[in-house]
């Protein structure tokens, strides 16, 4: 199970990109036929289930994070240099999700 810290920085530091703005020219990119916006919305969804269940995601869940992931990881080359590092920073951050998240909610 994750300790608070664990959690609490990557709550954080999701709170910091959703500061940061939408990279100019890539509201309409499209990945395997998935738009770029909701695909970052799908991976904050994610994100923010794991944060507000104390780290707990189910199986589908995580199946489809990892998904989610690695279409975005694909498109990595496609972009400006600013996209590729906005993006880049929410694959991180969906990767250590997945890297940390367990079955067992437990709400705070």
């Amino acid at each position: 199970m994750l300790t608070p810290p664990e959690l609490t920085e990557i709550h954080e530091k999701y709170e910091a990109f959703l500061g940061k703005p939408f990279p100019l020219g890539h509201r309409s990119h499209s990945i395997r036929g998935k738009n770029l916006a909701l695909l970052q919305s799908e991976i904050g969804g994610y994100i923010l289930t794991y944060t507000s269940t104390n780290g707990s995601l189910g199986t589908r869940q995580r199946s489809a994070l990892a998904e989610s992931l690695d279409i975005m990881r694909e498109g990595i080359p496609d972009f400006t240099e600013e996209g590729k590092a906005y993006f880049e920073e929410l694959i991180d951050l969906g990767a250590r999700v997945l890297a940390t998240a367990h079955d067992t909610p437990s709400f705070s």
